[in-house]
């Protein structure tokens, strides 16, 4: 035509596997990229990343670690539930009950003595305590004659059932409905017992000395009085004079024991907390509880 060569065809080369495109004018390329506006990728760029020597990632280096973490964790939270259902369930599982049942029959004969017959008791009637154990606990039954338990009480409860069962019989009026009658009946005087021993304690309380004492205490000590009303309703089988004279004896013991109980207990407590005890100022209270049991006799024995 005019004797000019056509302009060349300029044909883009393809981009290598080595190669990465950076666009012009980005910070990479102003930052010093090669001309030609790409850079020379690193073979192991992607795997930079959370890598670790010998070719393990982070995440795999540190599962062990997140392991035992959890693990610790795990068994504290379960000992932690261990513990809190001991605290909050002992009631229903029955630890609590060991103390009172940790009897042999040497603690049962004196312990027996000392209910039927306390004016007969020349020993000590406070508690020992024990240092192992910690501050505020004492001796279980077995060492220790003035501790309370609950196998002489439930003992003395059944006895006095089958002792009013023989009554029944002998009447001709034995049958279930009197039977069961007898049994509640004999467990509202228990309960009923048990709350006059804590209105008791709060009568002689004080807010500068206030009395605190465990409620199977009071079931311990409330349920003695049956021993004597067991003895009752075995005299009542025999003679009708008997029988009174065992209420009137039975009355006596019952109210001594109490009284000296209850004042083992204000002592203690008085001199756990560095406090004077005047016994004067209790003595109207501690009276009134003894003269309770001689109505509560009759009412077993008339229930009976």
């Amino acid at each position: 035509m005019d004797g000019r060569p056509p302009p060349p065809t300029w044909i883009p080369a393809p981009p290598g596997p080595a190669t990465q495109h950076v666009p012009y004018g980005s910070e990479a390329q102003v930052h010093g990229v090669p001309a030609g506006g790409s850079y020379p990728a690193h073979p192991q760029a992607h795997g930079m990343m959370g890598a670790a020597p010998g070719g393990t990632s982070g995440a795999e280096a540190l599962a062990p670690l997140a392991q035992g973490a959890m693990a610790m964790y795990g068994d504290r939270l379960l000992s932690g539930g261990q513990d809190f259902v001991k605290r909050r369930m002992g009631f229903f599982s029955g630890s609590m009950f060991h103390y009172y049942f940790h009897v042999d029959m040497r603690y049962v004969r004196r312990k027996l003595k000392i209910v039927m017959a306390p004016f007969l008791h020349r020993g000590s009637w406070t508690r020992i305590p024990d240092p192992v154990a910690g501050d505020g606990a004492y001796k279980s039954p077995q060492q220790d004659a003035n501790a309370p338990d609950l196998y002489i009480p439930i003992m003395s409860f059944f006895t006095y059932l089958v002792l009013c069962s023989f009554a029944l019989m002998r009447q001709r009026r034995l049958n279930p409905d009197a039977v069961s009658y007898c049994l509640w009946t004999s467990m509202a005087a228990w309960a009923l017992q048990v709350l006059l021993l804590k209105t008791q304690l709060f009568m002689m309380s004080s807010q500068t000395m206030p009395l605190r004492i465990a409620w199977l205490d009071l079931v311990c000590y409330g349920g003695y009085a049956f021993t004597q009303v067991a003895l009752q309703q075995f005299a009542a089988l025999f003679s009708k004079h008997v029988y009174w004279a065992m209420v009137g004896y039975g009355t006596l013991c019952t109210g001594m024991f109490l009284i000296k109980t209850m004042k083992r207990i204000v002592f203690a407590e008085a001199r756990y907390q560095g406090r004077d005890f005047d016994p004067k100022r209790h003595n109207y209270t501690l009276l009134l509880l003894a003269l309770v049991q001689f109505p509560l006799s009759l009412y077993l024995g008339v229930t009976g």
